[in-house]
């Protein structure tokens, strides 16, 4: 999983709960990451697994909400530019990322 991910983990559990749950969290794994550099993807799971306890919530929910704030965090920030590149709908853009990552 690229790094961009996981640090979004980071920001969403700072940015919706505060940084006293993400250093709980980040006590237990990587704080640190490149967003364009490949992890196992062990770490991600370990990121929303910890969150997910950190905040009392089960991993489906976690991964929920999580999702709802990355779709908004690409759309509007920093990755803008790639989903207007991917195309002009969310199916169409996650038929091209798929493409993108084959």
């Amino acid at each position: 999983m690229y790094g961009m991910i996981n640090a979004a983990i980071r920001s969403f559990v700072t940015d919706t709960y505060g940084g006293e749950v993400w250093a709980r969290v980040a006590s237990h794994n990587t704080d640190v990451f490149v967003s364009m550099q490949s992890y196992p993807d062990e770490v991600t799971v370990e990121l929303a697994t910890s969150s997910a306890r950190a905040l009392d919530l089960d991993l489906d929910t976690f991964l929920e909400q999580f999702g709802r704030y990355w779709v908004d965090l690409a759309r509007q920030g920093a990755y803008q530019d790639l989903f207007e590149m991917l195309g002009s709908s969310l199916p169409t853009v996650l038929q091209n990322l798929d493409a993108m990552h084959a």
